[in-house]
């Protein structure tokens, strides 16, 4: 039932009076959708920005403990909704059904969490300049691997976390080549296979 709540919920309307301010999101049912929910949407940025802060433990944790089959497993009818996809909210311990999730098929959580796992996470990023790699991962991934189509290249690239950080890249080596920096450069866009080692540390 983990999650990160939008914001505290508002029980004006529940306690039947129209909120003072009218602000729309106090005509929802308190723990329900922006009234205090457990928003998956907003999340995705939650556990973005403990990525770029370096928090791969904490980063993960919350992205586990929100996927759609982990938060089914325990009470599936309490959650009411299908394993395999994301609901736009699950209701927050402020609502009489606290971990009913909602919403389903009809909510920008599945793309920004898609980005999420590939940016930030493996930390395989897009730029002007090339695909950055940045990962922020949990300490205990000692040896991972990823697989990114980038400009018409692929990129078969194979982590080694032997010091067990959970940021930090001491070295990347292209098709056994050492480059400068953690950026593959635009020339290595030439419609081939290239291998990638990224040395964490």
């Amino acid at each position: 039932k983990g999650g990160i709540a939008l914001c505290t919920a508002d029980f004006t309307l529940a306690k039947g009076k129209p909120p003072v301010d009218y602000t729309a999101f106090k005509r929802n049912a308190p723990g329900k959708k922006e009234n205090g929910s457990l928003f998956r949407h907003t999340e995705s940025w939650f556990i973005a920005s403990l990525c770029y802060a370096g928090e791969g433990n904490k980063a993960w944790h919350y992205f586990y403990s929100t996927l759609p089959a982990v938060c089914a497993k325990d009470n599936p009818f309490n959650y009411s909704c299908e394993p395999f996809v994301y609901p736009e909210y699950v209701c927050s311990p402020a609502s009489i059904d606290y971990g009913k999730g909602g919403h389903t098929w009809l909510t920008g959580t599945a793309p920004t969490r898609e980005r999420v796992l590939c940016e930030n996470i493996f930390g395989i990023r897009p730029n002007y300049m090339g695909l950055e790699i940045d990962p922020c991962v949990p300490s205990t991934w000692k040896r991972f691997s990823a697989l990114r189509t980038f400009r018409g290249s692929e990129f078969s690239i194979k982590y080694v976390n032997e010091k067990g950080v959970e940021k930090g890249v001491s070295e990347i080596l292209v098709d056994g080549r050492s480059i400068d920096g953690n950026i593959i450069s635009l020339s290595y866009c030439d419609g081939k296979r290239h291998f990638v080692e990224v040395r964490m540390g």
